[in-house]
């Protein structure tokens, strides 16, 4: 199964290219081996698999802080309320 990467073409049209292509890992490709070193499957990613946009690899904590900083530089600090429920 092909996964697209429109999440990224989202963060690209907020204005996050560069601070995203900085803090992440550009994916080509991914594959898949067995326990005995052979190769089971390989899928194309992003660029290398035909998309108009790459395909990015980045930590779940560190695209939080990229989206909360942005939120806060867009619409002020006081617009994230923490520990509320």
């Amino acid at each position: 199964m092909r996964k697209k990467p429109f999440v990224q073409l989202f963060l690209y049209e907020l204005g996050l290219e560069n601070e995203l292509n900085e803090i992440s890992i550009k994916t080509g490709k991914v594959l898949f081996y067995s326990r005995y070193g052979q190769l089971i499957f390989e899928d194309l990613r992003g660029l290398d698999g035909g998309y108009r946009w790459p395909m990015c690899s980045i930590h779940r904590g560190y695209l939080h802080q990229l989206l909360f900083r942005h939120v806060q530089q867009k619409l002020g600090h006081s617009s994230i309320k923490l520990s509320q429920k």
